[in-house]
């Protein structure tokens, strides 16, 4: 009996998709504004709790409109949040590991090409903790919350809109890297981001749910936060500012088994006349 393509549960219409994204997009950006503003008092723990709070509210429209214009739809899968096989998981730590041991290495050399202004290191450095409640607080805004939020977001909502719109899974995974990198307007990284929005969207492709996502995208959050507050590079990690070229060998090492371990768990992906026939 062939299934009427209406009651497709996976993926919203891919204008609805964009619009609820920028709705986010703009209540977040709203709210810092208003956190920034002269009668809160600017700490560590009021920014803490403004980026949990912005993170979160990045998804709130979505899940308001799910519930109240689509209350039929499952909101698990339209955020992409399926479950994987509990196997699978050492195959995605190692991935994670050596993509992360990859992207500190691109991300040194860059640095040599493309000048960070000085402001924005000025204002990373608000990011560094003083107390132990600081950095728990300051990692679940940062990593948790924001890696939860952007993934059911971008590989969740909008990727699975492009992959029933445009059907090139591939032209899908580069548009929604290329609008994760836009949204975070940072043009100094926006090559590094949207390398990783590719390498997050085809782990969202791949194993059809953004858990692997979350997972590495918050490792490569918690990384980044904590070289922040742990100034000075190891020596046997570093040499004359740059990844020794050992430890790159080893993280394609993990990538490549990272992979191979995770491809008996990987979604064949469902095309149209299979679907149909469902």
């Amino acid at each position: 009996m062939n299934k009427n393509p209406v009651n497709n549960t996976r993926f919203l219409p891919l204008s609805v998709a964009i619009l609820l994204l920028m709705a986010g997009w703009g209540v977040s950006l709203l709210l810092s504004l208003i956190f920034k503003a002269p009668f809160f008092s600017q700490t560590y723990s009021i920014l803490a709790l403004s980026l949990l709070i912005l993170e979160l509210v990045f998804i709130i429209p979505t899940l308001i409109y799910v519930r109240r214009k689509k209350p039929g739809r499952s909101v698990l899968k339209l955020l992409r949040l399926n479950k994987i096989h509990n196997k699978a998981w050492p195959g995605i730590i190692l991935f994670t590991g050596g993509i992360i041991i990859v992207s500190d290495a691109a991300d040194r050399i860059l640095g040599n090409w493309i000048a960070v202004p000085e402001e924005y290191l000025l204002l990373m450095g608000n990011y560094k903790w003083t107390t132990f409640p600081e950095a728990v607080l300051m990692i679940i805004a940062a990593c948790l919350a924001a890696s939860f939020s952007e993934e059911c977001l971008f590989r969740g909502v909008l990727l699975q809109s492009l992959e029933e719109n445009i059907k090139n899974f591939l032209a899908a995974i580069f548009f929604s890297a290329f609008f994760f990198a836009m949204i975070h307007a940072l043009p100094w990284y926006f090559i590094q981001i949207a390398v990783l929005g590719i390498l997050l969207g085809g782990m969202s492709y791949l194993f059809d749910s953004v858990i692997p996502g979350i997972f590495l995208h918050s490792m490569y959050n918690l990384v980044s936060l904590l070289m922040l507050n742990f100034s000075g590079d190891a020596t046997w990690y570093v040499a004359n500012g740059y990844v020794r070229n050992i430890w790159i060998l080893f993280a394609g090492l993990l990538i490549l088994a990272g992979y191979y371990s995770c491809r008996p768990f990987f979604v064949p992906p469902v095309i149209e006349s299979e679907k149909d026939q469902i």
